[in-house]
C-alpha cells in the first residue's frame, strides 16, 4: 500500500520545496516527508515513517478542524490556519501556520492516503502567495488551472519546458497560449475536470525540433472547500534520460549476450560478477550458478598465489592475454585463450575477460605436428620444387630442398614468406586461383615466379588440396617451363608468318560470301515451297551441301587450333558470375560492366578454362574498342533451336545455352567483320596484337559443338552470341516440318536506309500477301505516310537511320495518327536499346539479322493485338508489360541477306 501511496503522491516533485510536505496513509501514519519537514521536526525519514503526523507535533490526536482528517473522511481537499501551540509541540518560530491537505486515490478511485503541506504564515504571507511560492519553486513541471483552464499557478520548470518565459501568464487561458493543442489533450482535461485522475507512466512525444521525448504525466482535479472540483493540476516529468539509460543497459546486455565470445567480469577476489550466454553455454552453467562461483572453480590452473600474481600483472599492464584451461560443470576440461582488461568503475575494481575456446586450434597444431614426420620424407626428398601454402593468408607453411634450390632462398626463409612475394600476379588474383583448387581438388596453372636474385621465370604449377589436422592447405609442385614457353612462342610466330594463314582466310572469306547467299535464299525457298514437296529433296540437298561447304571453310579457319579439350559439366551462368571481379580488372574502371544472368542453371559440358578464355578474349577486345570508356554487357540464357534455325547455324536442333557479349565500342565495318575470325588478322598496330584472339575463340566454340555469331555497326558497338549445347537431359528431337508462318493482306511501310535489307524485307512481305510501301529515311517515310493516310496498317522502323532516327520518326507519325502501329528493328539487343532510352516498354522490337518467321510473327502480333507464338526457338519472350523482343538465330551465313 505504501508503494501505491508514494506513486500517487509523486514525491520527487516535493523533496526540494521550501514548504513542509508529508505523505500519510488513511490512519495518519507518515509514509514519507520532504527535506523541509524533516529539518523542521529535526528527525530523519527513517524515524518519521510509521509515526502519526499529529504525534510528531506533540499531540495525542488530530487537532480540531484538521485538514488531513477532513481530506481522508470527506475525500476532498481541505485547508486551515492553525495557531502553533507550545514550542515543544513543533520546533520553529511561533505564529500562524497554514495546512493544506489533498486526498490520494488509487486507480479505482478509493482514498488511500493524503498529502499535507504546511506553510509558516508569518513567513509566507497570504494563502494565494503561499500557493504561488509552492508551485513556482516546485522542481517538476507543475501547473494549476481553474475550470476554464486559466492558469492559477505554474512552476518555473513548467515555464522552461513549454517555452513560456518569465511573463505573467496567471489568469490566461491555456488554450489561448497553446492554440495548437489537439482534441485528445482537451479530452484529457475534460476528464480531469469531471473528477477523474488520469496518469500515464511512459508517454512518447516528438518535439517540434524532431527530438523524441518521454514523459510521465498526471492530470488530477483539485477541490473547493465545498467539495466541488475547482480545476485541475497537471504534473509532468521528463524521463527521456532515464529511458535512454534503460535502453543503453538493455543494449549492452543484449550485445554481451549475443556475442559469440564468452565474456566474464570478475571481482578482485576472483568472484565471478557476471557472464554472458556464450560463457554459460560453454561451461554448462546457468548464469545464477556461474555467478555464484569463482575463477578457481572454472580454472583448475589457478591457485591463490597464481591468481594474485595474475591480478597484479594485469593491474600493472592494464590488459593482457593468456592461455589456460577451463573446467565445465561436467568436469571436462578444454583449452582457452583469455584476453583480460583491468577496470576501475565507481571505485570498484574488477577485470573484464574475453575467453576463446581454442580446442580446434590446438587439435590442428597437434595434427600438423603428428603428420609432419610422415610427410617430411616424401616431401623433402622430391626432385621437383614443392610448397605447402595456407590458402587463407597466402603464407608458405613449408618448402622442400628442391624449392630452396630453385628459388634461391633457404627453406627457413621460404617458410612464412607470402606467396605474393614469389608470384608476380596481385594476391587477389592468386587467391582466386587458390580458391579454385579448394573447390575442385586439383588444378594446373601457369604463372610467372620471382626468384631471390630478382629474375622472373615461367612456371607450371600443379596444386591440390591436402588436409593437415582440421585445416586445408595447398600442395603445389612447380616446374620451370621457361624454355618450353619460348619454344612455343617461336613456333606460333613462325606459324603466323606462314602465308598459308592469309591464304586460308581469304579462301574461307570468299566461300562464306557465296554460302551466305546460297544458304539464306535456300532457307527462304524452303519456307515458301512447303506445298511443293517434290522440290523439297532438292532444296534439302542444296542446304546439306552448303553445310558441308561451311564445315570446310571452318576447317580452313581452324587449322592452327590443335589443343585437346577436357570437357566437364559446368553451369555456364556460374562460370560467368565467378569472373565478374576478374573481368572488371581487365576492362578497367572507365568501362561499366553489366551482367544479366538467369535464376536457373545452364548445364554445359565444357572445358571451363577454355570457356573462361573465350570470355576474357571477347572482354579484352571490347575494352580495346572502348578507349574512351563505355559499357560491356554479358548475359546468359537458355534458347531452343528448331530444325530450320539449327540448319542455318550448322548445328543440331535442341536446347542451347546462349552467351551474349555486347559492347558500346567503335564497332566494325563489313570488311573488318568478315576477317575477325581469320588467324593472324588484326586491326591493332604492329606489336600490339597477335591476331589470334578471336580465331582462338572461334576454334574453342567449334570444338565444343557450339556456334558463335557477331553483329556490329560502325560507331554503334558489337554483339557476339555463343550457343553451347545444354548437357542436362536428353536432347529433344524435332520434326522436319517447317512451322506455318502467318501472312496477311494489309499495307505495310518499311523504313530502312540499307537498300538490300529494305528490298529483301519487302520481298518477304510481298511473298506472304502484304502490300508494301518503302522509304529510305525518316523524312521520306513521313511524307509517304501523310500521303497514304490510314491505308498503311503498320510501319517497320529501323532504329538507327540518317537524318531522323526511328524514335523521332515514330513521334512524328503519332502526331499524324495517334493509333499508328510500329515494329522496330535494329542490330542491338533490347536491353542495350532500352538502356540508351530509344524504346519505351510495350514497343515491339525485332533484332537484326531478320528471318522471315521473326518479322512475320511480329507483324501479326501488332496487327492482331495478341500474343502470337511461332516456335520455342524464340530466345526471349518477356512477361506482359515489357518490351517484346524476338531474337533471331542470327548466323554469319545469313547476315548478308538480312543485315
Amino acid at each position: 500500500m505504501q508503494d501505491i501511496i508514494l506513486r500517487q503522491a509523486h514525491i520527487e516533485a516535493f523533496e526540494d520545496l521550501p514548504v513542509q510536505v508529508a505523505v500519510c496513509d488513511t490512519a495518519y501514519g507518515i509514509v514519507w516527508a520532504n527535506r523541509a519537514y524533516r529539518e523542521a521536526v529535526e528527525l530523519s525519514l527513517q524515524a518519521l515513517v510509521g509515526r502519526k503526523c499529529y504525534s510528531v507535533r506533540g499531540m495525542d490526536a488530530p487537532c480540531r478542524n484538521c485538514p488531513a482528517a477532513i481530506a481522508v473522511e470527506a475525500g476532498t481537499p481541505s485547508d486551515a490556519e492553525l495557531i502553533k501551540p507550545l514550542p515543544e509541540h513543533c520546533p520553529g518560530p511561533a505564529g500562524t501556520w497554514l495546512t493544506t491537505a489533498s486526498p490520494l486515490r488509487d486507480d479505482d478511485g478509493a482514498v488511500v492516503g493524503v498529502v499535507v503541506l504546511t506553510f509558516n504564515g508569518v513567513q509566507t504571507g497570504t494563502s494565494d502567495e503561499r500557493l504561488r511560492l509552492f508551485t513556482e519553486h516546485a522542481p517538476a513541471a507543475l501547473a494549476m488551472f481553474d475550470r476554464e483552464m486559466r492558469y492559477l499557478a505554474v512552476s518555473r520548470r513548467w515555464r522552461e519546458d513549454y517555452g513560456l518565459g518569465d511573463g505573467d501568464i496567471l489568469g490566461m487561458s491555456h488554450y489561448d497560449i497553446f492554440p495548437e493543442i489537439g482534441e485528445e489533450w482537451k479530452s484529457v482535461h475534460r476528464r480531469g475536470l469531471a473528477g477523474e485522475v488520469i496518469r500515464v507512466e511512459e508517454d512518447r512525444f516528438v518535439r517540434a525540433d524532431g527530438r523524441t521525448q518521454w514523459l510521465r504525466w498526471e492530470v488530477r482535479p483539485w477541490y473547493e472547500g465545498d467539495g466541488r472540483v475547482g480545476g485541475i493540476v497537471i504534473f509532468t516529468e521528463d524521463i527521456t534520460r532515464a529511458k535512454a539509460s534503460e535502453r543503453e543497459l538493455r543494449l549492452a546486455r543484449f550485445c554481451m549476450d549475443e556475442s559469440a565470445i564468452a565474456i566474464f567480469s570478475v571481482a578482485e577476489n576472483g568472484r565471478i560478477i557476471d557472464a554472458n550466454r556464450r560463457a554459460c553455454e560453454g561451461l554448462g552453467y546457468s548464469r545464477d550458478e556461474l555467478c555464484s562461483l569463482t575463477v578457481f572453480d572454472i580454472d583448475p590452473t589457478f591457485s591463490d598465489d597464481s591468481w594474485l600474481r595474475h591480478r597484479a600483472n594485469i593491474r600493472e599492464r592494464g590488459s593482457g592475454t593468456i592461455e589456460t584451461l577451463h573446467r565445465r560443470k561436467d568436469g571436462s576440461v578444454f583449452p582457452v585463450e583469455i584476453t583480460v582488461t583491468y577496470l576501475d568503475f565507481e571505485g570498484e575494481r574488477f577485470s573484464f575477460s574475453f575467453a576463446h575456446d581454442i580446442t580446434e586450434r590446438k587439435q590442428a597444431e597437434a595434427a600438423v605436428r603428428e603428420s609432419e614426420e610422415k610427410f617430411r620424407n616424401i616431401f623433402q626428398d622430391h626432385a621437383a620444387a614443392k610448397l605447402i601454402i595456407d590458402p587463407e593468408s597466402g603464407a608458405i607453411v613449408d618448402a622442400n630442398n628442391a624449392a630452396a634450390l630453385f628459388y634461391g632462398w633457404s627453406v627457413a626463409e621460404l617458410c612464412g614468406m607470402k606467396i605474393s612475394k614469389i608470384n608476380t600476379l596481385p594476391f587477389s588474383q592468386v587467391k582466386d586461383e587458390m580458391d579454385k583448387v579448394l573447390n575442385s581438388g586439383n588444378t594446373r596453372f601457369e604463372f610467372q615466379h620471382r626468384k631471390a636474385d630478382g629474375s622472373v621465370v615461367d612456371v607450371e604449377v600443379y596444386s591440390s588440396k591436402v588436409r593437415i589436422g582440421s585445416k586445408e592447405y595447398l600442395h603445389s609442385i612447380i616446374h620451370d617451363i621457361t624454355d618450353k614457353r619460348k619454344l612455343g612462342d617461336q613456333l606460333r610466330q613462325a606459324q603466323k608468318m606462314e602465308s598459308i594463314g592469309t591464304f586460308a582466310g581469304g579462301v574461307a572469306h570468299d566461300f562464306n560470301n557465296i554460302l551466305t547467299v546460297i544458304m539464306g535464299c535456300g532457307s527462304m525457298l524452303r519456307l515458301k515451297l512447303e506445298q511443293y514437296p517434290q522440290f523439297l529433296p532438292l532444296l534439302d540437298q542444296i542446304l546439306k551441301s552448303s553445310e558441308k561447304a561451311a564445315t570446310l571453310t571452318r576447317s580452313l579457319l581452324a587449322f592452327s587450333r590443335k589443343q585437346v579439350i577436357v570437357p566437364k559439366q559446368h553451369d555456364l551462368a556460374e562460370i560467368v558470375a565467378d569472373m565478374e571481379k576478374f573481368l572488371q580488372r581487365i576492362i578497367g574502371e572507365d568501362v561499366e560492366l553489366k551482367f544479366s544472368l538467369p535464376g536457373y542453371g545452364l548445364p554445359v559440358s565444357v572445358d571451363q578454362g577454355q570457356i573462361e578464355q573465350v570470355i576474357v578474349n571477347l572482354a579484352a577486345n571490347a575494352r580495346d574498342a572502348m578507349a574512351e570508356g563505355g559499357m560491356l554487357a554479358i548475359g546468359a540464357d537458355m534458347v531452343r533451336l528448331d530444325t530450320i534455325s539449327a540448319s542455318l547455324h550448322g548445328c543440331r536442333p535442341g536446347d542451347y545455352a546462349l552467351l551474349t557479349v555486347t559492347d558500346s565500342g567503335t564497332g566494325m565495318d563489313d570488311a573488318t567483320k568478315e576477317k575477325i575470325f581469320d588467324p593472324f588478322f588484326t586491326t591493332k598496330p604492329v606489336g600490339k596484337g597477335t591476331g589470334l584472339g578471336l580465331a582462338v575463340v572461334y576454334g574453342i566454340i567449334k570444338q565444343h559443338d557450339g556456334v558463335i555469331t557477331v553483329y556490329t555497326e560502325v560507331g554503334r558497338g558489337t554483339t557476339f552470341r555463343i550457343y553451347l549445347p545444354l548437357a542436362a537431359g536428353e536432347r529433344e528431337e524435332y520434326a522436319d516440318a517447317t512451322p506455318v508462318l502467318p501472312g496477311g493482306n494489309e499495307t505495310i511501310m518499311i523504313v530502312e536506309d540499307d537498300e538490300s535489307v529494305r528490298t529483301t524485307t519487302a520481298d518477304i512481305l510481298t511473298m506472304f500477301g502484304y502490300r508494301v510501301v518503302t522509304a529510305g529515311d525518316g523524312v521520306e517515310a513521313i511524307e509517304r505516310y501523310r500521303a497514304a493516310g490510314e491505308d498503311i496498317a503498320l510501319v517497320i522502323l529501323d532504329v538507327i537511320m540518317p537524318r531522323m532516327n526511328g524514335r523521332q520518326v515514330h513521334d512524328e507519325l503519332l502526331k499524324i495518327n495517334p493509333a499508328v502501329k510500329v515494329v522496330y528493328t535494329s542490330g542491338y539487343t533490347a536491353d542495350l536499346i532500352e538502356n540508351k532510352g530509344v524504346l519505351d516498354p510495350g514497343i515491339q522490337f525485332v533484332p537484326k539479322p531478320l528471318l522471315p518467321q521473326d518479322i512475320l510473327t511480329a507483324i501479326r502480333r501488332v496487327l492482331d493485338g495478341r500474343e502470337v507464338l511461332t516456335s520455342l526457338h524464340h530466345e526471349h519472350e518477356p512477361a506482359g508489360g515489357g518490351t517484346s523482343v524476338i531474337v533471331p538465330r542470327d548466323l554469319s551465313s545469313t547476315a548478308k541477306l538480312f543485315d
